[in-house]
């Protein structure tokens, strides 16, 4: 029994590494995988603990020791299938028996570890394709592996026994992996300890920039392409920045300016429903149910500005401008506050529209945004300054394959197969030069920043590799077909008066989501009874069961009736083998017209990169420690720690923390955190803005990032 109390020990401490090293070092795809986990755990936890419970687990303590547990009840498992097996045996010592045993069971939690890796990478895939296809080969590798440590790991410890240093070994494994743990998250080369000066923050300047991510900011920094922010990291403290689930950029830019998560302020897609004119607009600031930032900022008199935040539309009237992300759409009201100074600010953007130099793969709006936030910083002199580029974001979701076969990228040959050598120098560094651009804007607002300036970069999530294998899916062709829903003239947007059922899921799922439209004006103005809904839908159901391709196979490979909050609604999984057979078509015997092509119910994704949970995060200015390390830092910590530096009291209700660790002692003990309970002192009704002419370009420009149908 002795030495299954040590096999258990063994495997504990396996888990230990396989929890804690991957996060403190760094490790790429796994640590994604870990903070991937993280966030699962912490959106759970805030259910049932307070928020100050929940700061304290947001903490790098905290989070190696939820990593830790996670870690030990691996390898705890570990150790309990191996004394089962020994009972079972009825034999004490570990044979080849108890150690297959063990290997097959690290296999196994290796395979569950590694397939929900993979399915961060291949976010979408479903889990029967996952099983069938990689995860063999996952299984597999795993498999090996862990026979090859298990194999290992007893040879060390039977070779140690019979010099009875098997104990010690065992401590001096575990002093080692606490050595590890204490190991500093990747210190710069040229960042020296110490801290910068302690004086009063006189200005804070917030630069965010949509998914900029450390994978490709930390070589270029390596080359010397981003002189600005290795300067601002030389000088400042950074490291990762944590997202929240899901990772869009609408929840996750309004989660950093207000420190709440998605259920409290209310931006839930890039799309809402507005029930007033029965169609979808593109999200907007009055959707947001609680305050933001610049709302308490103001109520405290601070002066602020606020340039191109995502989805501030229209602009709030607050102490300060705030000049509105869709600037450049004349036909919008209410694109800058205050109104007296719209004239002048229209002006000055036209003439940068018509005088900024454009590259061949810039974008004018995006010049024209970064201007406009430099102008106000420039003329305003404001307290705080919050400012917004998503141009990164974007190429990163067009050229990343380019990206990754220019820097020969191993997964990235076997993830997107032969890339074109023209199209890899056409546009192999397209992503580079984006980053390239921003760290040119950040060198401005370090140039118009004075000394008692700090200043804050970000991002929201981070980036990485999409598997081009991956299918968007849609049953509307079908509905469409039968009758049972219809497109608006430009063939895009749902024609909700003519439109019986629909499916509402984004692209990426083979599971789709079909509901009774309960929104239609005309006969339909009052929503269909509960009664016949469902025997809608089981018409429908019978229509999908009996569809087929010209090849034979099954449209729909599995249907269930749902009727949970959202309504009832028909659930139908789309065969994703229905393009295996070119030029395949789907064939309706009920239905007249030609076959439909079954690449209009299943295509493959045109878009090679896609989100990360890890972002960038600097911070650098007065008491802030240079050379410091960021490790466990949320985006919903940007908040709380915007307010302490602009010396306002934090919410208790805020669901993150001011982030500590970035200041030195003498600052931390001149400024404490000060608190209120809470700052949402009166009711903020969310609103949804009303349809504009704008409207079809904005979804336009989602629908090419793959972000809505």
């Amino acid at each position: 029994m002795g030495r299954v109390v040590r096999s258990g020990i063994v495997g504990s401490a396996v888990g230990l590494c396989v929890g804690m090293v991957p996060y403190i070092h760094w490790l790429g795809e796994l640590r994604h995988f870990q903070v991937f986990l993280l966030e699962c755990e912490y959106q759970l936890l805030d259910r049932w603990l307070s928020p100050a419970m929940i700061r304290a687990l947001g903490t790098r303590a905290g989070e190696l020791t939820l990593l830790a547990a996670l870690g030990l009840v691996i390898g705890l498992l570990v150790g309990l299938a191996l004394v089962i097996v020994e009972r079972l045996r009825g034999r004490p010592d570990t044979t080849p028996v108890g150690r297959a045993a063990i290997s097959g069971t690290l296999g196994v939690l290796g395979f569950v570890y590694l397939m929900l890796w993979c399915r961060v990478i291949f976010v979408h895939a479903s889990t029967r394709r996952m099983i069938s296809g990689e995860g063999v080969l996952m299984l597999g590798g795993s498999l090996l592996l862990a026979w090859l440590v298990d194999v290992l790991i007893f040879a060390v410890l039977g070779a140690l026994s019979r010099t009875r240093l098997a104990k010690p070994a065992l401590a001096v494994f575990v002093v080692g992996l606490l050595v590890l743990s204490a190991n500093p998250f990747h210190r710069s080369r040229a960042a020296a300890a110490g801290s910068s000066d302690a004086s009063t923050i006189n200005q804070v300047v917030l630069f965010g920039i949509d998914g900029a991510t450390w994978d490709v900011a930390l070589p270029m920094i390596k080359r010397g392409q981003l002189p600005h922010i290795q300067q601002l990291m030389e000088r400042g403290s950074w490291g990762p920045i944590r997202a929240t689930m899901p990772w869009k950029s609408p929840i996750i830019w309004t989660s950093i300016a207000t420190g709440k998560r998605q259920r409290e302020h209310g931006i839930n897609d890039f799309i809402v429903w507005d029930k007033r004119t029965k169609s979808s607009v593109p999200m907007s600031i009055g959707s947001r149910k609680v305050k933001a930032v610049w709302d308490i900022l103001s109520e405290a008199g601070v002066r602020i500005d606020v340039a191109s935040w995502y989805g501030n539309w229209p602009a709030e009237p607050i102490n300060g401008t705030m000049i509105s992300d869709r600037l450049l759409l004349k036909s919008l009201p209410q694109r800058i506050t205050p109104e007296s100074r719209s004239a002048e600010l229209d002006a000055y953007a036209h003439e940068m529209k018509h005088s900024l130099p454009k590259g061949e793969d810039e974008k004018i709006d995006e010049l024209v945004d970064a201007e406009m936030a430099l102008h106000l910083l420039e003329q305003d002199k404001p307290q705080v300054h919050l400012m917004y580029l998503r141009e990164i974001d974007d190429m990163q979701h067009y050229f990343w394959r380019y990206y990754a076969a220019r820097h020969h990228s191993l997964f990235g040959r076997w993830l997107y197969g032969p890339v074109d050598p023209r199209e890899v120098e056409k546009h192999g560094q397209t992503v580079e030069r984006a980053y390239e651009r921003a760290d040119a804007v950040l060198g401005r607002v370090m140039q118009l920043a004075g000394p008692q300036t700090a200043i804050i970069l970000l991002s929201d999530h981070g980036a990485g590799m999409k598997s081009l294998r991956e299918l968007n899916f849609s049953l509307n062709p079908l509905l469409e077909r039968w009758g049972l829903m219809a497109f608006e003239r430009n063939g895009k947007d749902i024609d909700w008066a003519r439109t019986k059922v629909y499916d509402s899921n984004r692209g990426q799922y083979e599971m789709r989501d079909l509901y009774v439209n309960e929104r239609a004006e005309g006969p339909f103005a009052k929503g269909i009874a509960p009664a016949d809904a469902q025997e809608l839908l089981r018409t429908l159901q019978e229509k999908l069961r009996n569809a087929r391709t010209s090849s034979g196979k099954p449209v729909v490979t599995e249907m269930h009736m749902n009727q949970p909050m959202l309504g009832i609604h028909l659930s139908a999984r789309v065969n994703a083998a229905l393009l295996r057979v070119p030029g395949d078509t789907i064939t309706l015997q009920d239905s007249p017209g030609e076959p439909i092509p079954a690449s209009h119910v299943v295509r493959r994704t045109d878009l090679s990169g896609t989100h990360r949970l890890h972002g960038l995060l600097v911070m650098a200015g007065p008491g802030i420690k240079a050379g410091g390390q960021l490790q466990a830092a949320s985006v919903l910590d940007i908040t709380p720690t915007l307010l302490y530096m602009a010396n306002q009291p934090v919410a208790d209700d805020m669901r993150g923390r001011v982030l500590l660790e970035a200041f030195d002692g003498t600052h931390r003990r001149k400024f404490p955190v000060k608190t209120v309970p809470t700052y949402e002192t009166g009711r903020r009704t969310a609103t949804v803005a009303p349809e504009s002419a704008a409207d079809d370009a904005l979804k336009d420009q989602l629908r090419s990032l793959g972000y809505i149908q």
